[in-house]
């Protein structure tokens, strides 16, 4: 192995999921059997990490201050669902189920791993609430005992 691959490999290991050997197996087939798709993932990367930021209003993946769910003027203004992070968001999106908004919290009080209500995304959830137009509010967050004291 060359000092070059071992980097790629190290920081693809950093990526969620990936342990030593997938990090591997991808690093090589990303430069051994798809050299070409290097530039146009290189490039994807640059213009996610230069435009994709947090949503203001929700916490959801956006280009523009607010994501395109909180601009949706066809969603159910009266239901808000919090969710513990925006893959969850995601799967409830893909299900069509939901009508209403989300608030995405970017975690869950773990007051072991050292996160507390100020590492949350509260702040902007207390101001929706407050504004006085959510009717109903649907926390769903997991079922261990994080995400209990999460709710209280």
């Amino acid at each position: 192995m060359t000092p070059a691959f071992d980097k790629l490999q190290q920081v693809l290991k950093k990526l969620p999921g990936l342990g030593f050997r997938s990090s591997e197996r991808l690093a090589l087939h990303l430069l051994l059997e798809k050299p070409a798709s290097l530039p146009i993932l290189v490039n994807a990367l640059q213009e996610a990490a230069g435009k994709v930021a947090r949503c203001s209003t929700c916490g959801n993946l956006a280009e523009e201050a607010r994501c395109t769910l909180c601009e949706d003027p066809s969603r159910n203004s009266t239901v808000l669902c919090v969710v513990e992070h925006v893959p969850d968001l995601f799967s409830m999106e893909r299900s069509g189920a939901f009508p209403g908004y989300y608030h995405v919290l970017h975690g869950k009080l773990s007051p072991i791993q050292g996160v507390g209500p100020e590492d949350l995304n509260f702040g902007s959830l207390r101001a929706r609430l407050e504004a006085g137009t959510i009717e109903e509010l649907i926390l769903a967050l997991p079922n261990d005992i994080e995400g209990e004291a999460t709710c209280h």
